[in-house]
């Protein structure tokens, strides 16, 4: 049996979506099963992106169901060999013999058929303008965020956005059954560029574009701005929490506050818990720190742990230490590391002793750091005599900034010696993950002493600190062999040192010769190092090579000359580009560093409208320089406004 999931997607997203679980059952059935996935590069990225240290990961449901996949990525042009079957094939085939003369589009593209859909939504704007209207009322929504099928009360009440005022006062009775008419026609009897989505046997549940419109569309109107009945139809009729907690954080990235909180508001209240945090950090950055601890604790209670962890983190920074105890007495660990930390933020020592005493760690850890910032030699001492090893560690780092560099020694070897990971601390192990920090103190030790047996003892014992401290005196001797030979054995940290040593030397063919061989850290610094030269033809010739650093370099040393137009064509031509090899980036603008100069360039130059039309394109981050070159030009009250209540869909500032 052969399961295909066209548009994986569909099946991936909401509360009930495909699980793991359900694929190995599949998979682990008598008889023989194949499942076939399709999905999109940009929807691959999204699902199999890491989450963020500390965050919540909003994928892994998704991300596991990917995992089982045996992944087979399509180019978007055919092979030559896959060419030469087509024509072959097309001589009995009328529609490959189109596709193949078809400028403009792929073979599959065409046979899809996407050219009859693109131009069947864009001669609509003339043929059929309330059709148009509706049509990109469901394009704008899907590409915001929606999945679900639109529902015709949406569609009909987005429509007017797009129409003229004289197309609004014009509109027959029956204007949106007509534009729906039009929009679900299907075209060579086989697909519409709008097509209705079953509830049950003769009733619709809404709408839903087709795929590859959707796809024409982002890229076509990725800068084109919302109209308001747009986000109000949003407002008043999107159901699904998903669904809203995508269009909310749509409405964020562009300021539109009005319509992000009660998006996120409807999501968080059906137990979206990503829509929960993200409102939090909303309220929170717009100044109302007691409705984002309403959102959090109500979270926190019922044992959403992220919110609890943001509880506590908003605790902490309004100072609220018996709220943060009041938490850590009853359980909440991150609650009782903000309370140890605020304790020592306050020099506590008698508070921190106290928790550290009923057994907290981090409160002991807390405390050492808190006596050796005092340099109390005899409080760490009766620390490290109870057992508490990071003490003892900090104990040996006050000795040897003193200089007793023996009595540092004799406390840190047995330390170093010991084969686990980490140290103790108030009776529990904590592991540092491959990490012997009493090792790598020691090595700090031999290498301030100047011992190079020692360290390399150290080193070909697998410590890597002491290989790192190593390769630093083999600099400081000027020992260009000893590093090279540290190098040629795959010591990365020697390598970057060898290349460091290059630059000092302005020794740009030894430079160019290690990244020829793939060393990236000589790449950047080749690339500094030309900056350094203001060798502008050099940084070309590394960009056109298809060096990314060398590229942006290149842009900031134009800026510096003077020459902003061609700086900013530069970024302009990299933060647009959403394509990172095969994968797509959705909506990353804010952690591309092109976007991120070339948003500095428009605030650099004033340019208010530069900065608006990126943020109309969901640009957070040219969104908050918005703000903050406002504030430069002398606008405070524009700015406190656009803080608190972003922008209206039509770009202005919104007043409420």
């Amino acid at each position: 049996m052969v399961v295909w999931l066209d548009e994986l997607q569909r099946y991936l997203d909401g509360e009930h979506g495909l699980t793991g679980g359900v694929v190995r059952a599949l998979l682990n059935a008598p008889r023989p099963v194949v499942v076939i996935g399709t999905l999109w590069p940009d929807w691959y990225t999204v699902y199999t992106a890491l989450p963020v240290p500390g965050g919540a990961d909003l994928h892994a449901r998704e991300r596991e169901v990917l995992d089982l996949a045996a992944i087979v990525r399509l180019s978007p042009e055919f092979s030559p060999a896959e060419q030469d079957r087509a024509r072959a094939a097309a001589a009995r085939d009328r529609r490959l013999a189109v596709a193949l003369n078809t400028a403009g589009y792929g073979l599959t593209q065409t046979l899809a058929p996407a050219p009859q859909l693109v131009a069947r939504w864009e001669d609509a704007q003339t043929a059929s303008p309330y059709a148009w209207a509706v049509l990109t009322a469901a394009l704008d929504a899907t590409r915001l965020g929606a999945r679900t099928p639109l529902s015709a009360d949406l569609l009909r009440a987005a429509a007017p956005g797009y129409c003229t005022s004289q197309q609004q006062a014009e509109a027959p009775e029956n204007w949106f059954e007509k534009a729906l008419a039009y929009a679900t026609g299907k075209l060579h009897g086989a697909v519409a560029t709008l097509s209705p989505a079953g509830a049950d046997m003769g009733q619709v549940a809404g709408y839903i574009a087709a795929d590859y419109l959707i796809q024409h569309a982002s890229r076509k109107r990725r800068s084109a701005r919302v109209p308001a009945d747009t986000w109000d139809a949003i407002l008043s009729h999107v159901r699904d929490p998903a669904d809203a907690a995508r269009l909310a954080g749509s409405a964020e990235n562009r300021l539109l506050y009005r319509y992000a909180i009660p998006l996120y508001h409807h999501a968080a209240d059906a137990d979206n818990e990503y829509a929960a945090q993200q409102l939090a950090v909303l309220l929170a950055k717009r100044g109302d720190l007691d409705g984002a601890e309403r959102i959090l604790r109500a979270r926190a209670d019922v044992g959403h742990e992220y919110a609890a962890s943001q509880l506590a983190d908003l605790l902490a920074k309004r100072g609220d230490v018996d709220g943060l105890r009041a938490r850590a007495d009853s359980g909440d660990v991150d609650a009782a590391q903000r309370l140890d930390l605020l304790l020592a933020e306050h020099g506590d020592v008698d508070g921190l002793r106290a928790r550290a005493d009923s057994g907290d760690w981090h409160a002991a850890e807390r405390l050492a750091d808190l006596l050796a910032k005092r340099g109390d030699l005899d409080g760490l001492r009766a620390q490290a005599d109870a057992e508490n090893e990071y003490a003892a560690l900090r104990l040996a780092d006050l000795l040897a900034d003193r200089g007793d560099l023996d009595g540092a020694e004799r406390i840190l070897r047995p330390l170093a010696d010991n084969p686990d990971d980490g140290f103790r601390i108030a009776g529990v192990h904590i592991d540092t993950v491959g990490d012997k920090p009493a090792a790598r103190r020691l090595a700090g030790l031999l290498a301030e002493r100047g011992d190079l047996n020692g360290l390399r003892a150290q080193a070909d014992a697998g410590d890597k600190d002491a290989a790192l401290l190593l390769a630093d005196l083999l600099v400081e001797h000027g020992d260009l062999n000893g590093l090279r030979a540290q190098a040629d054995a795959g010591d990365k940290d020697a390598a970057l040192l060898l290349a460091d040593l290059l630059v000092e030397h302005g020794d740009l063919n030894g430079l160019r010769a290690q990244a020829d061989a793939g060393d990236k850290d000589a790449a950047l610094l080749l690339a500094d190092l030309l900056v350094e030269h203001g060798d502008l033809n050099g940084l070309r010739a590394q960009a056109d090579a298809g060096d990314k650093d060398a590229a942006l370099l290149l842009a900031d040393l134009l800026v510096e000359h003077g020459d902003l137009d061609e700086a900013e064509r530069i970024l302009r031509a990299r933060a647009d580009d959403l394509h990172d090899g095969f994968v797509m980036v959705i909506d990353a603008d804010s952690e591309r560093p092109a976007a991120r100069r070339l948003n500095d360039l428009l605030a650099q130059c004033g340019d208010l409208n530069g900065l608006r039309a990126r943020a109309d394109a969901g640009d957070k981050g040219a969104g908050e320089l918005l703000g903050e070159l406002l504030v430069r030009q002398g606008r405070i009250e524009e700015a406190e406004r656009l803080r608190q209540f972003g922008l209206n869909p039509d770009g202005s500032i919104a007043y409420a």
